[in-house]
């Protein structure tokens, strides 16, 4: 089965996208390792200086402070 066929890979990707992260410029999942073992993201695409390689609206970052406002901030 070839990496984004696997559904953990395309969850992210559609949950990014649906809280407003821009992906374009990015390949994910790529395999890198000598057997592919490590799953990371690559650059789709040669990018000029200055060009946004991934963008991810503050308001779906996950932080300390948004994990302590959370319910489970008072387990930790």
């Amino acid at each position: 089965m070839a990496l984004a066929a696997e559904p953990k890979y395309h969850l992210l990707i559609e949950q990014g996208t649906n809280y407003g992260a821009n992906l374009e410029n990015i390949d994910y999942p790529a395999a890198f390792g000598s057997k592919g073992e490590l799953i990371g993201i690559a650059l789709a695409h040669s990018i000029g200086e200055g060009e946004i390689i991934l963008d991810v609206p503050c308001t779906s970052r996950v932080d300390f402070d948004t994990i302590m406002a959370s319910e489970v901030g008072e387990a930790i």
